[in-house]
């Protein structure tokens, strides 16, 4: 009985050894914010106060939310590896946070094995990500709306969340590259985008194109286009956006707020920060 016991307190002690061994070898990766325009802040963990977003000082860490109100923009840098240029694809990942946005850095995680693991989670508005190569066996890079997930292997795409009475729909476009469209509850991969390709992923998951008219319009000087609306640059087409209140502070609770119908929201460029400088 004594040499079970002793032997149950040596595998538990092996297995808290093993958790911590994996623990520590896997660390938190940061954003940096490297260029902003308009009103921004973020909010530590996700809760307040509100934080000003400052360019080459402001880092962002795993559970931060960016906020975004109109005409405005932030690009981040992912502080993790650099791999070389090649294809069209960038030796570092960026993500630009289009106006009227809420978004979530839900994983940044430079993992045991040497890869990157990056996760981020739209409430509303629109993100336009610029991936750098990743090892698809040991990285990942999702985007995720409350409709779909976007999963990425190296490319430049634009992912848009928008509530129409109270009812999300998601819009993915392909600007470089190819994506996996996962469900947002199985993971499993429903859908491999090409490059140019644009779709809408409703509520209930059904998957469509887009009408001629409501296609983002091309890519400008700028680089590669995001899916424009209207209330602002690649806006999110809701009247309640990231506002800014009149205290000086953004009104997370006007975000819950639909636009009234699916009309009159038509597609511009995408904005003028939206692409690669």
């Amino acid at each position: 009985m004594k040499a079970h016991r002793i032997l149950g307190i040596l595998s538990g002690l092996a297995v808290a050894a093993l958790v911590a061994s994996s623990s520590a070898s896997a660390q938190g990766l940061t954003a940096l914010a490297i260029e902003a325009a308009g009103k921004a802040a973020y909010m530590k963990g996700g809760a307040k106060p509100y934080l000003p977003i400052q360019v080459n000082v402001t880092r962002l860490s795993e559970g931060d939310v960016i906020l975004t109100g109109p005409d405005s923009r932030v690009r981040l840098l992912i502080e993790g590896k650099t791999v070389p240029a090649e294809g069209g694809d960038p030796n570092q990942t960026t993500v630009d946070v289009q106006a009227r946005s809420k978004v979530q850095l839900r994983e940044l995680l430079a993992t045991a094995q040497g890869g990157e693991n990056v996760r981020i989670s739209i409430a509303q508005g629109q993100v336009i990500s610029n991936v750098r190569k990743i090892d698809t066996n040991s990285e990942r890079f999702e985007v995720e709306t409350p409709t779909a997930v976007a999963a990425v292997r190296g490319t430049n795409y634009a992912a848009l969340v928008k509530w129409i009475r109270n009812t999300p729909k998601s819009q993915i476009k392909v600007n470089r590259g190819t994506v996996a469209l996962l469900d947002p509850i199985t993971r499993i991969n429903r859908r491999l985008m090409e490059e140019g390709e644009i779709l809408e992923v409703a509520a209930d998951g059904g998957i469509s194109v887009p009408a001629a008219g409501a296609a983002p319009a091309a890519p400008g000087g700028g680089g590669p286009a995001g899916i424009g609306g209207k209330g602002g640059i690649g806006g999110d087409g809701r009247d309640g956006g990231a506002e800014e209140s009149d205290t000086g502070q953004f009104d997370s609770e006007r975000m819950d707020q639909d636009e009234g119908d699916d009309t009159g929201g038509g597609h511009g460029g995408g904005g003028g920060g939206g692409g690669r400088g």
